[in-house]
């Protein structure tokens, strides 16, 4: 890719499978391009408010990628290559000698057995690519996926309102990303509809990468339970107008909290985000790895939505659901999609403490050094 080969240095993004995987079992693998979506949206507005344009390439030989960065095979694998200062590069990449394969001595994160799911390769190992050709013939599938042109039942939509953002005093980018967790408590306190129009606001611009330049995989739909001048009930973000399209009026928001596996945590929050696709079709013409990008956008999606909320001092926290009852609640709008991930905001009900950099902190000269 063009991208790599003009920028100083590429990100990788990897998966160590055990970590999620003791808990949520083969369910664990949509974690890995959550997680990671989630990570690369404060990935990409760091890069740029350093003027920095990066790409998110998810088209790649795994194997060889997995091979040059020493991954242990079976234990942890790569998800997304991230090219940063595209097109800043002043040299030819050089002719690198293929590296020896070899394990480098890891510390250990945690002193229990770590869990195997041989059920989460076989499904990675299904959605990898294994050749050049398959990565070509993945990105023009892309392509073709881009061009399909969307329907829209008007009929199923009982009334729309024009979103509206407003300028707002932000935070720095690194306080807001400190201040970034996941909310325990919400306190039933109203949001107001500048600040959820500030959140869905956020969610329109493309994602520049091999997947989604021109148009999302991912829709947007909310429960608002507690929003000024908003009527409580069942939405949808339609981002070619940017309006919210009411679907059904006066849900209780015992819905909402239901929907996401019956946790009264999200019965409280505010408004309750469920990003969703039509992945049948998806799968249908991207193959298989389709499957890995629209979890990995709406990871994304989901990251901007925390950024987004907590700049405005609005807390966030994201959950698995029951995956059905999320489909058949919002259908007929919602017919034929799956839920991706689900992200509840809301005013916190006690004050967090930020958290602390780790690591050393870089100029804009020290990263393209």
């Amino acid at each position: 890719d063009p991208a790599i080969k003009n920028s100083p240095f590429t990100i990788v993004l990897t998966s160590i499978a055990w970590r999620n995987a003791w808990k949520y079992r083969a369910r664990s693998y949509r974690h890995w391009f959550w997680d990671s979506g989630v990570i690369t949206a404060n990935m990409i507005a760091t890069a740029m408010s350093f003027s920095l344009d990066t790409k998110l390439i998810t088209g790649f030989v795994d194997k060889i990628v997995n091979e040059m960065l020493c991954l242990e095979e079976k234990k942890e694998a790569s998800i997304v290559l991230a090219p940063i200062g595209i097109g800043l590069s002043q040299e030819e990449p050089k002719q690198i000698e293929y590296p020896s394969r070899f394990v480098p001595d890891i510390v250990p994160i945690s002193q229990g057995k770590e869990v195997e799911i041989d059920q989460i390769w076989k499904l990675h190992n299904a959605s990898s690519l294994n050749s050049s050709d398959e990565v070509r013939e993945w990105t023009r599938s892309i392509a073709r996926m881009q061009e399909i042109r969307e329907t829209e039942d008007v009929n199923v939509k009982t009334q729309s309102k024009p979103i509206d953002p407003r300028s707002i005093i932000s935070q720095s980018l690194s306080d807001v990303i400190l201040l970034r967790g996941s909310t325990r408590k919400f306190s039933r306190q109203p949001i107001t509809f500048a600040q959820l129009s500030n959140i869905l606001y956020s969610l329109t611009r493309p994602t520049h990468s091999d997947f989604g330049d021109k148009k999302s995989m991912i829709d947007i739909y909310f429960i608002a339970n507690d929003v000024t001048n908003v009527q409580k009930g069942a939405y949808f973000f339609n981002r070619k107008d940017n309006s919210i399209d009411l679907l059904k009026a006066n849900v209780q928001r015992e819905v909402s909290g239901y929907l996401c596996l019956e946790q009264s945590l999200f019965s409280d929050a505010s408004v309750v985000f469920y990003m969703m696709t039509n992945l049948g079709l998806i799968v249908d013409i991207l193959g298989n790895r389709g499957y890995r990008s629209c979890q990995f956008e709406s990871g994304i999606i989901a990251g901007r939505i925390y950024l987004s909320a907590y700049n405005q001092k609005i807390g966030a926290s994201g959950s698995t659901f029951y995956d059905d009852a999320v489909s058949e609640f919002f259908s007929p709008h919602a017919k034929d999609k799956d839920v991706m991930i689900s992200v509840g905001i809301g005013i916190p009900d006690y004050r967090s403490k930020p958290g602390r950099i780790l690591a050393g902190k870089f100029s804009r000269d020290d990263l393209l050094s």
